[in-house]
Order: C-alpha cells, then structure tokens, then sequence
C-alpha cells in the first residue's frame, strides 16, 4: 500500500447531476496515488449510487439520511490517514488543491485549514456571492497577517488533523442541513487556543445560487442556524474572521428600518406630523445601509465592475433575509 498522504471525504445527497465532475476532479489531483477517496452517501434517493459506483477508486460508504455533518463524522471515523480533507459533491477542485491544502500542515501547530472558492458563473447573482466571499478571503487574509490565524474553515474546502477532529466530536450534528456546522466546530476549536490557517492557494470551482429566490432562501437559512451558534458563542457577535463588520450594522440598520416603517403608520392615525418624521427617519437608516455598502463596492470594482454596480441593492437583500432568518431563530429558540 502506498503512504497515504490525506484522506478525502465528500458528503453526497441526491448529486446525481454533479458528483461525477467532482469525482474526475479528485481524480486528476497531482498527489492523487497519496490520497484516500472516501464518499459517504446521505440516503440518496436518486442515481448518486449508481455514479459513484463507476469509480471505483473510491470507497463508498451509506447511511441513512442524517445531514452532511454526521456524514462527515462517519466518514472521518473509517478514514485511515491523519490528515483530511472535505469538500463537497458539488464542488470541482483545482489539481494542486489537496497538495496545497497539505502545505499548511508543514506547521506543527496547525490543526486545520481553509481553502478558498473561485467561479466562472456569468450571471449576476452568482457573480455577486463570488464577490462575497472575495470579500471574506480579504478579512481571513488580514487575520492571517495580524494573528498568524484564522477562526472560520468552510468545509467545502477543509483541512482537519484527524485526531484533533475525533477530540472535538467532529461536527454538531444537531445542524440537520449543510449550513453552519463548521462555523460551530471552527468557533471551538479557536477558543481552545488552536491555530487555524487559510490557505489562498487551495481553490475549489463551484457554482454559487444563480436566482433571487435561492439566493434569499440560503441566507435565510444560514441566519437561522447561525443564531444557534452565537448563542453558544455570544464573543463571536462581536467579530470573527469571515463576517464583514459592516454586515452585522447593516442587519441593525434594516431591523431599525422596518420597525420605524410600520410604527409610522400607526403614529400616523394619530398624528399625521410625527407619523411623516417616523416614516423619514426609517428611510435615513436605509440611506445608511447603502452608505456603509460602498467600501465593498469600491473593493469590488478592480475584481468584476459588472456585478459590483448590484452590490448597494443585494446588500439590502442580504440584509433583510439575514434579518428574517434571525427572527424566525429566535421565535423558535427563545
């Protein structure tokens, strides 16, 4: 048996139309002979199976339908190298991805890593999300340079040491959707005192929501379970290295926006003055929401100055869905 560098572990549900670029990317890594491909089927219902079976450089292993989390959980548990690495069945590596996601495991102290998503998506929306993240890789990078370390690894593109991931009970599986687990498990293993790195060079292709609608329901969905874990973690409300500062003011100023917005309607049935002065300064804080989007914007122009001209009006979006999903959060959880 060869020396196996890493081992490699990709959650699939119902992938049908995607796993096998995914699978031809990891087979086209340029230390693919070192790795250990590990595939653990969430209860697919459609031909995931079948697919995967045509690769049989790949170890497949099911489960019933549980959530990526205790799928990466199982997977991690069968693996047989001390080091691995997740990505997702959408998601298509670049060849040196695993090579260079290994490189930061050169550091003894470095228990994980994070790499980072690129896009060739022509359509705004998409663009914009790939603007997001562009947006974050800036502040991980900046962490990097002033801490040494970051407090965020996504797991489309992650790096654990093994033993490390067993001591911390891998991730919550209480999080039944590809959302915020890793955020939970990153905010842990950070409070402990462990040193976590982004690796820029380690990039992964993926296509990101190309609608309106399943742009808003991502970020609804995402807020929801993330309240979960800044109830566990109440000092990440504060900062973190991939949350934008300005976004978490930005979700203050459309919270203040809505609620002035309809009290102005019911002052207004009694005074038609202060109900017009309420109605005014709801939109001062909408005109502050898009005042504070512009130094994303100006950042933006120099990466994709087509998509960076939508930023002041889908920051508003974000915003608002942010904000729907943290209420829904707390009228669940409270």
């Amino acid at each position: 048996m060869p020396f196996i560098k890493a081992s490699i572990i990709i959650p699939a549900f119902n992938e049908e139309k995607t796993i096998s670029s995914t699978l031809e990317a990891l087979l086209r890594q340029t230390i693919v002979d070192e790795l250990e491909l590990i595939i653990v089927d969430d209860g697919s219902n459609d031909n995931t199976c079948e697919i995967i079976k045509k690769y049989p450089q790949f170890r497949y292993f099911y489960q019933e339908n549980a959530g990526p989390a205790k799928a990466r959980n199982k997977g991690t548990e069968i693996a047989s190298s001390d080091i691995i690495l997740f990505t997702d069945a959408d998601c298509i590596p670049k060849e040196n991805w695993a090579e260079k996601m290994l490189e930061t495991f050169n550091d003894p102290e470095v228990v994980a890593c994070a790499g980072r998503y690129t896009c060739k998506q022509k359509e705004i929306i998409a663009r914009y999300v790939q603007l997001e993240y562009e947006e974050r890789y800036r502040r991980m990078i900046s962490e990097m340079k002033n801490k040494g370390k970051i407090d965020f690894i996504s797991t489309y593109s992650a790096g654990f040491r093994r033993e490390t991931f067993l001591l911390f009970e891998g991730f919550n599986t209480k999080y039944p959707n590809a959302a915020v687990e890793d955020h939970e498990l990153s905010f842990r293993m950070y409070n402990k005192g462990l040193k976590m790195v982004f690796q820029p060079e380690a990039s992964i292709e993926h296509e990101h929501p190309v609608s309106l609608i399943s742009y808003i329901k991502r970020k609804i969905n995402v807020s929801y379970w993330k309240y979960l874990v800044l109830k566990s973690h109440p000092d990440k409300i504060k900062n973190d290295s991939n949350t934008p500062q300005e976004l978490k003011i930005q979700i203050g100023l459309v919270g203040l926006f809505s609620f002035l917005f309809i009290s102005s309607f019911i002052v207004f049935l009694f005074s038609k003055t202060y109900g017009l002065f309420i109605n005014s300064m709801s939109f001062f804080f909408l005109f502050m929401h898009i005042v504070l989007s512009l130094p994303f914007y100006k950042r933006s122009l120099s990466i994709d100055k087509k998509a960076a001209l939508y930023i002041p009006y889908m920051d508003l979006v974000r915003s608002f869905s942010f904000l729907y999903g943290f209420i829904r959060a707390l009228l669940r959880f409270k």
